[in-house]
């Protein structure tokens, strides 16, 4: 007996000893994943803040460009190269890391600030025959665009490594020549302040490979990564902690302290285990001891079947306590446990059944007592309040009033399945902000394009007021004085047709692009912000557009989004902000699936309609699609298909919930290979969904 004891003490200790380092590892995989939407935040800041510094030098190209054309298309390369001079000075201060500003009449370099040695080494060349790699194919790509070609990062004549801006000018449809800028790309950077961030190591390289700035090493440690957008291609900027994700994760004290919890808790439940086992082996040696006084008299032989039926019920009900129905006396007897899980205190041991249900609730109580006399056969099981407790009462009846009331004290039962659903709540609020985080920098890019030809147009703008201005001053003079041969002059020379076909395709563009903006943070507002815990009737097309708008930048490089929603959709009630939640989830899940099979572009269908009284949401892909074998699993938590640090596996448990919540089924329908449709289906009317 002591030896089999003491191997199931054993195998216990094992037991146990395997959760621990399972329990830790999932702890650890937890702190790197925190780690990395850390770092891709961070990675997504910088990369914005980058994008801004780049788009304001290219910005000044196209000022400069502005200005050439406007001196050009008068006809007054006299006054070009006078005005140049005091222009560029007024540009150069704009942005730090300017080294110089050029004008190619013919593409070959005649003005060039400022009038340093090494900037004078430019002018003179030809870069339309420049042979260093790359230069003149450049200005080629800035005419046949009409716009404007961004090099490579090069060592420049002046020496040193900078960034080339160019941009063609055109007389009508001839090609007059060009104009470019030259920064250094370590002010760019500076100016970026991606160096300030502590604990972070970064890189910058271009989509060819080429190191810009920061440690070359970073590329190796599997970095998160964030896309500066260029005229022409990409950079890719990285970032990863300089002690790797590893040393990040198992740094906090919160590794320390739950692996000294866990070795507390084994301890604790090896020396309860030895203890129960102990006293089970005690009970065993009475038990024994009491069977065989019993069947020594036949005068106990009825005690004895009362005994059996007791313990039998003991094996399937834990922490239980009992009555009894005394078959003589017709009187109810308290058994094991009873008095403490009905609270009698000191009232005595037999009696009427209503008195010992006492302080019971009252409404409980009487349907106990219903039940127990409706004289119907069958299993029952009934759930009553005893103060602060919550107690199961069970019973059999056939044929005949039952014998024995089992009472089991179920309130821990009770208090784990409430934390457990605060639990999902609380996951349900992560995933919530953790995928609102993962399309901010998506959100920052979208608003930054308009925000880029918002600028630009705007710049165009203020080129062409002074010359609206002094037209406006020469009137006014030639009104007092009546010498108009001035205005003429400036009348004739301005130009009119181009000025009345662009200046106002400029300002609907720069209208267009403010539109976009507003519509942008509208939906992200609308996301951010949940006004409602209750469910209230509201309209799922709309979600649905809403959500397909503040995803845009996750899908719009991967795959097409169709969708088709019945405009006859009633509204529907439930909990708004939760039903937002499961949308972004489910077309995160399908740019996720489309990106894994490499099928680009891939496509996302999107439909609503209405059955019965019931509506449907379904969201397909062309992604790799679901296996059969692992259909059943996807929506438990903590299961996922995705390599170690890309997945948490709370996607899909955390919408399962909700959509259990609010009395709904989900169901997913795949063939692996041809991609995966996920079906949801919510009822119309549910007043009461999600109280609570």
């Amino acid at each position: 007996m002591r030896t089999r004891q003491i191997l199931k003490l054993g195998a216990l200790g094992v037991l146990l000893l395997f959760a621990a380092v399972l329990v830790d590892h999932l702890h650890l995989e937890y702190r790197k994943v925190q780690a990395r939407n850390q770092v891709a935040t961070f990675a997504s800041s910088a990369a914005s803040t980058m994008t801004n510094a780049l788009n304001q030098r290219l910005s000044l190209v196209r000022g400069l460009s502005a200005f050439v054309t406007v001196k050009v298309t008068d006809g007054s390369p006299d006054q070009l190269e006078r005005e140049f001079p005091s222009f560029a000075a007024a540009y150069f201060p704009q942005v730090p890391g300017i080294r110089n500003l050029a004008v190619a009449p013919d593409f070959v370099v005649r003005l060039v600030y400022p009038t340093d040695p090494g900037n004078l080494k430019v002018i003179g060349n030809d870069i339309l025959q420049d042979k260093r790699p790359g230069f003149a194919d450049a200005v080629r790509r800035a005419i046949q665009s009409r716009g404007m070609a961004v090099h490579e990062p090069v060592e420049l004549i002046q020496g040193g490594l900078g960034l080339l801006a160019r941009q063609a000018i055109f007389v009508g449809d001839r090609p007059w020549g060009a104009v470019g800028i030259v920064f250094n790309i370590s002010a760019l950077i500076e100016s970026s302040r991606v160096g300030t961030i502590e604990g972070q190591a970064w890189a910058l390289r271009t989509t060819a490979g080429k190191l810009i700035g920061g440690d070359p090493r970073v590329f190796d440690n599997a970095p998160e990564i964030a896309r500066i957008d260029l005229p022409e291609g990409y950079w890719e900027f990285a970032m990863c902690p300089n002690a790797g994700w590893k040393e990040v994760a198992t740094r906090s004290g919160e590794v320390a302290g739950l692996r000294a919890f866990l070795a507390v808790l084994a301890i604790a439940v090896m020396a309860l285990a030895w203890s129960q086992m102990r006293q089970r082996q005690t009970l065993e040696q009475l038990i024994e001891t009491r069977t065989k006084a019993l069947a020594d008299a036949a005068a106990f032989a009825r005690e004895i079947s009362h005994t059996k039926q007791r313990l039998t019920e003991a094996q399937h009900i834990a922490q239980l306590g009992f009555v009894e129905l005394d078959g003589p006396s017709r009187s109810w007897v308290l058994g094991t446990g009873a008095r403490e899980v009905l609270d009698l205190g000191e009232k005595r041991d037999t009696g009427e059944l209503a008195g010992y249900l006492a302080n019971v609730a009252s409404e409980d109580r009487h349907r106990l007592l219903d039940s127990i006399s409706s004289g119907k056969d069958g299993d029952y099981a009934l759930e009553l309040r005893v103060a602060e407790k919550t107690l199961l009462a069970r019973w059999r009846y056939d044929g005949e009033a039952p014998e024995i009331i089992t009472f089991q004290d179920i309130s821990q039962r009770k208090v784990e399945e409430s934390e457990r659903a605060k639990m999902i709540e609380r996951l349900s609020e992560s995933s919530r902000l953790e995928a609102l985080g993962t399309l901010a920098g998506g959100v920052a890019h979208e608003i930054n394009t308009p925000a880029q030809f918002i600028g630009d147009n705007l710049a165009f703008l203020k080129t062409w007021l002074p010359r609206l201005l002094s037209i406006a001053r020469q009137a006014r003079l030639a009104a007092d004085t009546g010498d108009w041969s001035a205005l003429s002059a400036e009348a004739a020379a301005f130009k009119y047709e181009f000025a009345a076909r662009e200046l106002p395709a400029a300002t609907d563009q720069a209208l267009e692009g403010i539109n976009r903006i507003a519509s942008i943070v509208a939906a992200i507002k609308e996301f951010s912000y949940p006004s409602e815990k209750m469910p209230r009737p509201f309209d799922l097309n709309r979600a649905v557009e809403l959500a397909a708008t503040v995803t845009t930048n996750q899908w719009k490089h991967v795959a097409e989004l169709r969708m088709n929603l019945d405009q006859r959709l009633p509204a529907l009630n439930a909990i708004e902000g939760e039903i937002n939640q499961v949308l972004i989830n489910l077309i995160v899940n399908a740019v996720d699936a489309i990106k894994a099979s490499d099928r680009f572009p891939g496509r996302i269908d999107i439909a609503t309609r209405l059955i019965a009284d019931a509506v449907e949401l379904s969201i397909a892909d062309t992604g790799l699609g679901v296996p059969a074998a692992i259909q059943d699993k996807i929506f438990e938590l903590f299961f996922t298909t995705k390599p170690p640090g890309q997945g948490t596996g709370q996607g899909l448990a955390i919408i399962r919930a909700i959509v259990l919540r609010h009395d709904g089924t989900i169901t997913v329908d795949s063939e692996p290979g041809n991609g995966a449709c996920f079906i949801l289906r919510l009822p119309v009317d549910r007043s009461q969904a999600g109280a609570g």
